[in-house]
């Protein structure tokens, strides 16, 4: 089925196509930006690139890191401070968020190919 629009643009209908702008929400797409622009930075001062993720790694290295980041985020929820055991630093639910979504979605790429 086509539509045509007032201009006389005329496209095919819209039905059984992804709606992006319904599943996802922009907000969250900006936070985790954030946490991977965050975590970009190396110890060693230096930048890795944005897309270095999509080397891959093991799928066992990303369960790991979930599991983790889960503990992460069950404990904060519960109530609980959370710090990095290597860094001190205080964990924070969007840090535990980010890291969650890290994981899932580089499991996801390595699972789907």
């Amino acid at each position: 089925m086509a539509r045509t629009f007032d201009t006389g643009a005329i496209r095919d209908d819209e039905d059984g196509k992804f709606d992006y702008g319904g599943f996802l929400h922009p907000a969250v797409l900006q936070e985790f930006a954030r946490y991977m622009h965050h975590h970009r930075k190396m110890p060693d001062g230096s930048m890795r690139s944005a897309g270095n993720w999509k080397k891959g790694m093991p799928l066992d290295s990303y369960m790991e890191s979930l599991l983790r980041h889960v503990m992460d985020l069950w404990l904060l929820h519960d109530g609980y401070e959370v710090t990095r055991p290597e860094t001190g630093e205080k964990v924070t639910v969007s840090e535990a968020l980010g890291g969650c979504f890290f994981n899932i979605q580089g499991y996801w790429a390595v699972y789907q190919n």
